[in-house]
C-alpha cells in the first residue's frame, strides 16, 4: 500500500509542478496574452497554492484520508480540464480557473502528506516512510520536463495540457487501490 500512495504523490504535485514552471509560457505562447497579464495571473494563482495549504488541515479532519485524496485527485482532474479547454480555446478566463484549481490541489496534497502517512502507515514507522516518500519529488521534477519536451516538439501547450489530464486520470486509478 505504501508504494501506490508513493505513486499518487509522484504523480499529483509532478502535473503541479508542470504549472508551476510553465504556467506564464502557456498564457503568453498558447493564448496570447502580455508578459505583464502572464505574470499577474502566476502571482496571483500562486496565492491559491499558499491558501489550500492553510484551509486544507479543517477539510483533512472532516473528511479523512481517503476522501481527502479523492478530493484532490478529482479536483487535479477537474482542473487539467480547464486547462487544457483554456488553451484550445485561447480563454484566458478558463485557463486561470484551471490554473488556481491546480495550485489549490497541489496545496492541499503537500499538506495532507505527513498526516496521511501517520494515518495510513502508523507513527512506529513514520520517519522511515516519510525519508522515503520524500524522494518523490526527484520523479516528479521529470513531469515539467516531460511537458517542456512535448511543448518543444508540438510548438504548442495543448498536447501538453492533454498530458496533464492522463496524469490525473492515472493518479485516480492509482488511488483505486489504496
Amino acid at each position: 500500500m505504501f508504494w501506490i500512495y508513493y505513486l499518487i504523490i509522484v504523480i499529483l504535485p509532478g502535473v503541479g509542478l508542470c504549472i508551476l514552471n510553465h504556467n506564464a509560457p502557456m498564457m503568453t505562447e498558447t493564448i496570447g496574452v502580455s508578459t505583464a497579464l502572464a505574470a499577474t495571473v502566476v502571482s496571483l494563482v500562486s496565492f491559491c497554492n499558499g491558501f489550500a495549504r492553510f484551509i486544507f488541515g479543517f477539510f483533512f479532519d472532516k473528511l479523512g484520508v481517503i476522501k481527502s485524496l479523492i478530493l484532490v485527485s478529482v479536483e487535479t482532474l477537474m482542473s487539467t480540464i480547464f486547462i487544457f479547454i483554456g488553451l484550445s480555446s485561447k480563454n484566458i478566463i478558463i485557463y486561470i480557473i484551471g490554473a488556481a484549481l491546480l495550485l489549490i490541489s497541489y496545496g492541499c496534497n503537500a499538506t495532507s502528506i505527513p498526516s496521511v502517512m501517520r494515518e495510513l502507515f502508523g507513527h512506529r514507522t513514520f520517519s522511515l516512510n516519510y525519508s522515503i516518500l520524500s524522494t518523490q519529488a526527484i520523479w516528479a521534477a521529470f513531469f515539467p520536463v516531460i511537458i517542456g519536451s512535448v511543448q518543444s516538439h508540438t510548438n504548442t501547450y495543448v498536447m501538453p495540457s492533454m498530458l496533464l489530464i492522463i496524469f490525473s486520470i492515472i493518479s485516480i486509478m492509482i488511488l483505486l487501490f489504496l
